[in-house]
């Protein structure tokens, strides 16, 4: 099977950090079966073991990238033991991760999916073990994927993969209610609430957002129109509701925590 020159990049999406020889012995398998592969690091910066984190920044980042691409995603606490790994094509798009909830959005946004279980073992590393599947699994089967071979190659067909719930926002009678689901390095807090939430709440500069004790009134442009001394808001560029302080950390400001719920209301 022909592949288009856009299979050529693979991307790394994980919770190993960058102080051990994780993601770098991943990188050797790759180009050991493909030296002509492009491999990009979406973050490895990920919690540790938080699926949730790492179904949200992979639902952030994979859509920006050409069709074909192939992202592998491992965090993986269930690692050795009868959760499936899988690989799935979506939207033009595949995806390597295991079968624990990261690809929960991917799911959500694209109904229509072929899913295979790698069960076909001559596409895994020879040593296999049971602590580190994403170097001796997922990674081989990555390679050789962008070498071009076909999907069902991989192992057998896989039904109802496992998601995690997606909080939506909910309506009552006179307000929205969402709640942050993701803490970005600079301490803004993204909501679950979008930008047609935030639309359908009527006109932007007459909306309070409330989280916690503390208020704002309307919705900033940009971050510079923020304050320093109190929290503002904005819709960022991926289209949520975010809680910032202009050259602040509004999760310390704030005491905030993923999971905190945040109310949107109108005149």
């Amino acid at each position: 099977m022909e592949r288009t020159p856009s299979a050529l990049i693979i991307t790394l999406l994980t919770d190993f950090g960058s102080t051990d020889y994780f993601v770098g012995s991943v990188k050797g398998v790759i180009l050991s079966i493909n030296p002509h592969v492009t491999i990009v690091d979406l973050t490895h910066e990920v919690a540790s073991f938080s699926v949730a984190e790492a179904a949200f920044l992979l639902h952030s980042t994979y859509p920006y990238f050409p069709k074909g691409s192939i992202h592998v995603a491992v965090v993986d606490p269930g690692v050795g033991s009868d959760r499936r790994p899988l690989l799935v094509h979506a939207g033009g798009f595949y995806f390597l991760a295991p079968d624990n909830g990261i690809l929960s959005y991917v799911f959500r946004d694209i109904p229509n999916y072929q899913c295979v279980e790698l069960t076909e073992t001559k596409f895994h590393l020879p040593a296999r073990g049971n602590s580190f599947h994403a170097r001796d699994v997922f990674a081989p089967v990555a390679a050789w994927l962008s070498r071009g071979t076909p999907i069902g190659q991989f192992g057998r067909g896989s039904h109802h993969p496992t998601t995690i719930p997606l909080p939506a926002p909910r309506h009552t009678d006179n307000a929205l209610e969402g709640e942050v689901i993701y803490i970005d390095r600079f301490g803004n807090l993204i909501t679950n609430i979008t930008k047609n939430d935030v639309d359908h709440c009527g006109p932007r500069d007459q909306l309070t957002i409330t989280i916690g004790d503390a208020r704002c009134r309307g919705i900033s442009r940009c971050y510079a129109d923020g304050s320093q001394d109190a929290p503002s808001t904005i819709v960022n560029s991926s289209g949520h509701l975010e809680i910032f302080f202009y050259e602040g950390n509004a999760a310390h400001h704030l005491h905030a925590k993923i999971g905190i719920y945040v109310t949107v209301t109108g005149r």
